[in-house]
C-alpha cells in the first residue's frame, strides 16, 4: 500500500513565496500596474492564493481546501497567509 504524500509548512511557504516572487503585482508588493489589481484587489490576491489552493489539491487528490477572500482579507503578510493556508490542510498530509 502507497503511503499518503505529505506535505510541509516549508513546502506551503516556499510555494507562495514563488507565486509571489513571479507576479509584482501581488498586493502588499505595493506594485499597483494590473488594472485588475486596482480593480479589485481582493479579488486578485484570493486568485493567486487559488493558484496555491489548487497546486495542493492536484497532489493531494481528496483535500477540501477553501480559502475565502475573509482569509485573504486577514493576512498582511506572507507568514500569516502560509499559516492561513497551513491549517487548511488536513494533519494527515501534514510532515
Amino acid at each position: 500500500m502507497r503511503e499518503d504524500p505529505k506535505i510541509s509548512l516549508p513546502q506551503v511557504l516556499n510555494r507562495l513565496k514563488r507565486i509571489i516572487a513571479e507576479d509584482k503585482n501581488w498586493p502588499w508588493n505595493k506594485v499597483r500596474s494590473s488594472q485588475r489589481l486596482r480593480d479589485d484587489p481582493l479579488s486578485y490576491a484570493n486568485s493567486q492564493v487559488g493558484g496555491l489552493a489548487t497546486d495542493i489539491k492536484k497532489r493531494f487528490r481528496d483535500v477540501e481546501l477553501s480559502i475565502t477572500p475573509g482569509d485573504v482579507r486577514e493576512a498582511i503578510t506572507v507568514k500569516d497567509l502560509t499559516y492561513i493556508v497551513w491549517e487548511k490542510i488536513p494533519g494527515k498530509y501534514r510532515r
